[in-house]
């Protein structure tokens, strides 16, 4: 079972910014990671993650670089082709307009378990509360 991903081509979609998490979701191809590898490396989980965005460095000097966090991932929403993921940051640890940048870019995502998730139903209301930015 992976408890380490490394290269894994994603999606990111929106984020939610509240008090003290802000939350990026992402789309993965199912192809891409077996069901119980997924299941294993997102769900409940504690991960050190780089996020990085796909991009022609000869057609993008500016590229954004890769963004390095330790995140909480509470679940993992499957479907047809895809899964979804949710990665909850710590805002105070957080570079917020970094974060947004990735917001509707192809990228990539590479992860390592380092424990089991320790977000408060108090932090995932509070992302319930903001609106997507």
């Amino acid at each position: 079972m992976a408890k380490k991903q490394e290269g894994l081509a994603v999606e990111f979609q929106n984020i939610s910014i509240g008090k003290r998490t802000a939350r990026i979701g992402m789309k993965i191809d199912r192809e891409a990671i077996p069901l119980a590898d997924a299941d294993t490396l997102f769900t409940g989980a504690r991960l050190q993650v780089s996020l990085g965005v796909t991009a022609d460095p000869a057609l993008f000097p500016d590229a954004l670089p890769a963004m390095e966090a330790t995140v909480d991932s509470k679940q993992l929403s499957v479907r047809a082709g895809e899964y979804s993921v949710g990665l909850t940051f710590n805002r105070k640890e957080l570079d917020e307009k970094m974060l947004c940048a990735f917001t509707g870019q192809a990228g990539t995502f590479q992860a390592e378990r380092i424990g089991d998730s320790s977000a408060s139903k108090a932090d995932v209301a509070d992302l319930d509360d903001e609106a997507d930015r």
